[in-house]
């Protein structure tokens, strides 16, 4: 992790420090005052873990005035230290959406990325985790490239990428943009970047606090390309569970049955479970359609578009 919270002087605010607070939020202090400048003196403690945090996204320091002033308000609202704060507490900081967290903050519509930086410290300095109630305007790839480091995070999601490539997944952008921000959003939790430090237990522990369509993706592709690596063993839910079962052989002759059952063993190697049900039914749904409209044609080497 890039921020050590155990370097920081943490305890809760002093006498001191709440009159140095109100100081600075009540805008009487001029800047670059002498009042102004013993107050920020006074919070010292308070304001460089924030400053730290704030350069591991921008190397311009144009916004980091704005985005102290919105915590030191907040723990003067509060009257207790960011260190202090409940995840309630940080979830009605941060906000539901970007719009809420302007709203509390009071600050105007412009996206200036001070949302994703109070995150950053929640998350670093205070050990925030419950995103299950901030999903929706959460981008969690973004920030695990700030926590982990963009290289490291980038080298573990195209390993994931890759073997789930190999194996016939969607490599469609959205689908894949959904994986990433799902993914990251399971390291964050596991605070490591690793793909082999996720157990089921991990994985679990992500599903039941992300959103419905999030866990999808994590206990189905994300899993399911840890088992392809190796990392997991398979749960005993999908060991016992046939990924691509035998459709009905109503209506369908015999000898196509034995073509669709020899295709299921060999040909669907390669495709997910899903794209190989998927061809399969047409399979199936082709040979019923032969059986009624051309009862001569039992096998696909009699048609010759197959």
């Amino acid at each position: 992790m890039p921020i050590y919270p155990e370097r920081y002087d943490r305890s809760p605010l002093s006498d001191v420090e709440r009159i140095a607070l109100a100081v600075l939020v009540s805008g009487d202090a001029p800047l670059n005052s002498s009042a102004r400048r013993k107050a920020e003196a006074t919070l010292g403690r308070l304001i460089r873990p924030l400053h730290e945090v704030y350069a591991l996204r921008r190397v311009d320091a144009s916004t980091r005035p704005q985005a102290t002033r919105v915590m030191l308000g907040q723990m003067h609202r509060r009257r207790k230290s960011f260190w202090q704060w409940s995840a309630q507490e940080w979830c009605d900081v941060v906000g539901v959406t970007a719009e809420s967290f302007e709203g509390a903050n009071g600050l105007p519509r412009r996206r200036e990325g001070l949302r994703p930086h109070l995150l950053d410290v929640a998350y670093l300095v205070c050990g925030f985790e419950q995103f299950g109630p901030i999903w929706m305007a959460t981008a969690f790839h973004p920030m695990a490239r700030v926590v982990f480091g963009a290289d490291v995070l980038d080298a573990q999601i195209a390993r994931l990428d890759a073997v789930l490539a190999d194996n016939g997944y969607s490599r469609g952008l959205v689908s894949i943009k959904q994986r990433h921000q799902a993914l990251a959003f399971v390291l964050l939790l596991n605070r490591s970047p690793w793909l082999d430090d996720l157990s089921w237990a991990e994985l679990d522990h992500a599903a039941s606090m992300a959103s419905a369509h999030a866990a999808s993706i994590i206990l189905g592709r994300i899993a399911k390309a840890l088992v392809l690596l190796g990392i997991n063993t398979p749960s005993a839910d999908a060991a016992t569970a046939d990924p691509f079962p035998l459709g009905p052989s109503d209506g369908v002759p015999d000898e196509w049955y034995a073509w669709y059952r020899a295709w299921r063993m060999t040909g669907s190697r390669g495709l997910a479970p899903r794209i190989a049900r998927h061809y399969g039914g047409y399979i199936l749904y082709a040979g019923r359609w032969l059986a009624r409209r051309h009862p001569g044609v039992v096998h696909p080497s009699q048609c010759p578009e197959i």
